[in-house]
């Protein structure tokens, strides 16, 4: 009949005994809602402010992980979309200049959401 033919190679992970997680993992108390998840991914600038104040700020630290996604949170596949998302804002957030025009960053999608709820995004 069929036979599974044994593994390769495996690799076993001991996330619970890990020094630096611990075993942890996103906590979800009811009553949480996507707003929350938002604000762990809003990125700061170098003030320490989350919310962009004007044209002429950079943000400056940027979050990715399963606890900062609000369409997987507590998953993998979660972390590294959020490792997209982080890694579009950090591209859109450099300074990129021409002869008579600099511009810098794009507005944050964290902050777009929270200006304009209702608007419909798509991946």
């Amino acid at each position: 009949g069929d036979q599974i033919p044994e593994p390769s190679a495996f690799k076993v992970t001991r996330w619970g005994r890990d020094r630096f997680s611990r075993g942890s993992y996103t906590y979800l108390p009811p009553g949480t809602t996507d707003q929350d998840l938002r604000l762990l991914q809003t990125p700061i600038n170098s003030n320490g402010d989350s919310v962009l104040l004007d044209a002429s700020e950079t943000m400056r630290l940027f979050f990715a992980g399963e606890h900062t996604t609000t369409l997987h949170p507590s998953m993998a596949h979660g972390a590294m979309l959020s490792g997209f998302r982080a890694a579009k804002e950090i591209a859109s957030s450099l300074v990129v200049s021409s002869k008579h025009i600099v511009t810098d960053s794009i507005i944050p999608l964290s902050l777009f959401r929270q200006m304009n709820p209702k608007a419909k995004l798509t991946c």
